[in-house]
């Protein structure tokens, strides 16, 4: 095998449907401002194997550069272990000639696919990478039950909230025009400036963003004032993320965030998606332990996500 550099279009054109939109071409030369380079790589024998984009930066080299996680694609299916052991060794040969410093790689949660992730994981591990943090995941397997039992899989409190959050006057609306999209942005925006937790993306970023990606907005009103939203992309046919939810302050006695996830999950279980990954509840392995907790008292499943890196120097 070889490691060879290929176009934005040659990488294009070797992309599946089943690559998350994270890993796809328009949405790294979306983030490209955000690096110096991005490396469109493959691992080639006879046939392209195996791709990683991977951004570089003062010597570093990342994959992702702007995402929750980057994907190393199976471009075959008979792709073995042992390729990948050699594409990792290649892709430090690789790095190492062209000056960089540091490969770090964030490997995306086991929901994303967990034999190749397995593999993935012992190919860099076994090639000098080492953990860095290992963050919680949050997902809900939507095959796993019918909507008439999803109750069943919450915790007592959650099922107790929900309970009154569908007594009160709440709606959940899905969002179709600009203005309400911008709508459901902003309530974000209050929610994270009220809990005093950052808020990375812009309006206008998120904005460029939903050109690029499926997506859907939701919007809960109460008695007609929104109260709650959720921004969400839909990363391949079968698995969607809330990229954000939150709702305003001292609106708690109407459990926004119960009747919104129950409602998320319902949309897109009807929509007939396998997965709906809520994201991470650690802050670099770090655990938010109520938001843990919570998510969990929803029924959701946790799975790992594993940040690695190599210091070249």
């Amino acid at each position: 095998m070889e490691i060879v550099e290929l176009t934005a279009k040659e990488y294009d054109n070797m992309m599946h449907e089943d690559v998350p939109v994270f890993s796809r071409l328009a949405f790294l030369e979306l983030n490209s401002e955000k690096v110096d380079k991005i490396h469109y790589l493959a691992g080639k024998d006879k046939k392209i194997r195996v791709l990683l984009a991977i951004g570089e930066k003062n010597g570093e080299w990342m994959a992702p550069f702007s995402a929750p996680f980057a994907n190393i694609v199976m471009v075959r299916k008979d792709t073995s272990i042992a390729y990948l052991w050699e594409f990792i060794q290649l892709l430090i040969n690789y790095v190492k000639a062209n000056k960089g410093r540091l490969i770090n790689i964030y490997l995306p949660a086991d929901i994303y696919g967990a034999q190749d992730n397995s593999r993935i994981y012992n190919a860099l591990l076994g090639n000098g990478f080492n953990i860095e943090f290992e963050d919680v995941n949050y997902s809900f397997d939507l095959n796993s039950f019918e909507l008439n039992s999803y109750e069943q899989l919450m915790h007592y409190n959650a099922r107790k909230n929900l309970r009154i959050a569908m007594t009160c006057d709440n709606k959940f609306i899905r969002c179709e025009t600009q203005k309400e999209k911008e709508e459901a942005y902003d309530i974000i925006k209050i929610n994270r400036e009220a809990r005093g937790y950052p808020l990375r993306m812009t309006k206008e970023q998120v904005m460029s963003t939903i050109k690029v990606v499926n997506h859907d907005f939701f919007l809960v009103k109460n008695n007609g004032i929104t109260i709650a939203s959720a921004i969400v992309y839909r990363l391949t046919s079968r698995i969607a993320q809330v990229v954000y939810w939150g709702d305003v302050p001292d609106v708690g006695e109407f459990k926004p965030i119960n009747f919104i996830s129950f409602n998320l999950v319902k949309y897109y279980k009807q929509l007939g998606f396998d997965i709906l990954d809520i994201g991470i509840s650690t802050e670099h392995g770090i655990p938010n332990y109520g938001l843990c907790n919570f998510k969990e008292s929803l029924g959701c499943i946790p799975s790992t996500k594993i940040r690695m890196k190599i210091d070249l120097k």
